[in-house]
């Protein structure tokens, strides 16, 4: 009779152990299969985004990345969608974009340059200074920053500190004729 009631219960656990295991298996399978679809739907979304806005589908555009954005709300690229979608349309909110934008990518360089090339083309000089400052130090050693820098000289009509910034892309490229090209102007 004992010899029973072992196997009974040797058989009721391995039961539950089984039972427990496959609820386990099931929840996990659930959740990564969640993230996944998600994973992919992000990717989706955002290939589908940036082909609308190289179409100049704007509108779309948008409305897949805030998509993007409800379901990843730090997605940097989703925000660059918008940036681009915004600034091609003529929008000065496209700044405030290009800040949102550096500010998920951690200051990437060509986000900031994006976000000052967008504050230059709105003639906003506060703006693009305070995209310039959020330049990481290995970026401000770059011809294409000391030009932006320029730019901003010249918008403030700084003429002094336009030609510094331009002799320090010179300093760093000097080959570059597009500088060579801007001094001479000045110098005119």
């Amino acid at each position: 009779m004992q010899k029973l009631h072992e196997k009974i219960e040797r058989s009721l656990l391995k039961i539950l152990i089984a039972v427990c295991s496959l609820i386990l298996l099931v929840a996990l399978g659930g959740y990564f299969s969640v993230k996944t679809f998600r994973d992919w739907q992000v990717r989706r979304l955002l290939a589908d985004a940036n082909a609308l806005v190289n179409e100049r589908n704007y509108n779309d555009a948008t409305m897949d990345a805030r998509r993007v954005l409800e379901l990843d709300s730090g997605n940097a690229d989703a925000m660059r969608v918008i940036a681009r979608s915004a600034e091609s349309a003529g929008l000065r909110n496209a700044m405030e974009f290009w800040r949102r934008a550096t500010e998920l990518s951690g200051n990437a360089e060509q986000d900031v340059i994006s976000w000052a090339q967008c504050a230059i083309r709105f003639g906003d000089a506060m703006s693009a200074t305070k995209a310039l400052d959020q330049m990481p130090e290995h970026g401000k050693d770059t011809v294409s920053y000391h030009a932006l820098r320029g730019d901003v000289e010249l918008m403030r009509r700084d003429l002094a500190g336009y030609e510094t910034e331009l002799l320090e892309a010179k300093r760093i490229n000097p080959q570059d004729r597009k500088i060579d090209l801007a001094l001479a102007t000045l110098h005119l």
